[in-house]
């Protein structure tokens, strides 16, 4: 039996629909269950075997972006894993992989679009050919990061720490929210008002409204209040350019 046979083997049991005294486990049981045990798996694994490990999570779509996900992996050590695809990519979009420890991971020809790796730690991590479209970073560490071979069209960069990391002004242009981001060259993101030549950005100084906000909390906020993206306070608070493409 190979190293991947065996971890299929060991998690195996989350398909049976019941213990042999019939008594059913419900959902939330279930995953009380199953997450202690994937944690502890990961904490005892080398570098191939977790990898696997991770592979079976996706392709068993325990790790996708349900609410919450089948597994959380909140906490999980999956540092140094490989995930590689040369011939056809690798599609992980919509994983749920929030404050993972991802650091020194190898990623190539992969898709993360529409993930969510909010406070996960990323340094040192090898991406060839990675794709993070309208990824969820918020609050990632990605210092010493070499992105210059990745997507980020409209990835959320709030509060991410990118010291040391490698990207281009391209890039950083086609990033959904820099706000309050950590740039290699120490300086902070900040997204730009709609109407920079207007009396709006002074408005908005002047009266410590908030300038800088993720784009899900923009979204989230939009909805609470009412207004469409039109209106005068969009105008005001928005900070984003083409914010119907976010």
């Amino acid at each position: 039996m190979t190293s991947r046979d065996r971890i299929t083997e060991m998690f195996r049991f989350h398909r049976r629909p019941s213990f042999s005294n019939n008594f059913s486990l419900n959902k939330q049981i279930l995953t009380s269950i199953i997450r202690p045990k994937t944690l502890a798996t990961l904490r005892r694994l080398d570098t191939t075997r977790k990898s696997y490990l991770f592979r079976f999570l996706h392709e068993s779509r325990l790790i996708f972006m349900l609410n919450p996900p089948f597994i959380n992996l909140d906490g999980a050590n999956l540092s140094s894993i490989i995930i590689s695809s040369l011939e056809e990519g690798t599609d992980m979009r919509r994983v749920f992989l929030s404050n993972v420890n991802l650091n020194n991971a190898s990623f190539t020809f992969v898709s993360f679009g529409n993930s969510v790796f909010k406070y996960t730690r990323l340094r040192g991590p090898a991406f060839h050919s990675v794709s993070f479209e309208y990824v969820n970073f918020v609050g990632a560490q990605l210092q010493e990061a070499n992105l210059i071979v990745t997507n980020v069209y409209k990835a959320d960069f709030t509060s991410v720490n990118m010291m040391g990391a490698k990207i281009s002004q391209k890039q950083i242009n086609s990033i959904g929210s820099i706000s309050l981001v950590i740039f290699p060259d120490d300086s902070q993101g900040r997204n730009p008002n709609l109407f920079t030549d207007s009396n709006c950005e002074k408005f908005i100084n002047e009266t410590n409204s908030q300038q800088n906000i993720s784009i899900n909390r923009y979204r989230e906020w939009l909805i609470q209040i009412g207004w469409q993206h039109d209106g005068f306070i969009y105008y005001c608070t928005g900070w984003f350019d083409k914010a119907n493409d976010l």
